[in-house]
């Protein structure tokens, strides 16, 4: 799994929760996939403790939602740490068309500092 294995969490949990939904879709009164909770379990745990421990959505080593995420939903839990409250995580302004033009741009070459790839 190359985003967990690339501690890209946010993005490992929106695959979860895609699979868990067709999944659900199916109707699969049989599902019992013990391998893929068990590993959604471990994501969301590691997700949710580097956010509170690390204070910061984006790291060079990680890849974050701005918040904590429920183990069993896979979304925003509703009670967040009081701790999260106060950081003001980064959010791009998508009605500034100046910055939504410039915005991938700008991302892309965030994540290659991240990720200390060199050109």
């Amino acid at each position: 799994m190359t985003a967990f294995d690339d501690k890209w969490y946010d993005t490992s949990i929106k695959f979860f929760k895609g699979a868990k939904d067709l999944i659900a879709s199916k109707n699969s009164k049989n599902y019992n996939n013990s391998k893929m909770d068990q590993k959604i379990k471990e994501v969301v745990r590691l997700h949710n403790s580097l956010l509170v421990r690390k204070r910061e959505r984006i790291g060079a080593e990680f890849k974050m939602f701005p918040y904590t995420v429920d183990g069993d939903t896979l979304t925003k839990k509703k009670n967040q740490p009081k701790i999260l409250k106060n950081i003001d995580f980064f959010k791009r302004n998508k009605s500034d068309i100046s910055e939504f033009l410039a915005g991938d741009k700008k991302e892309d070459s965030f994540r290659r500092i991240c990720r200390q790839v060199k050109i």
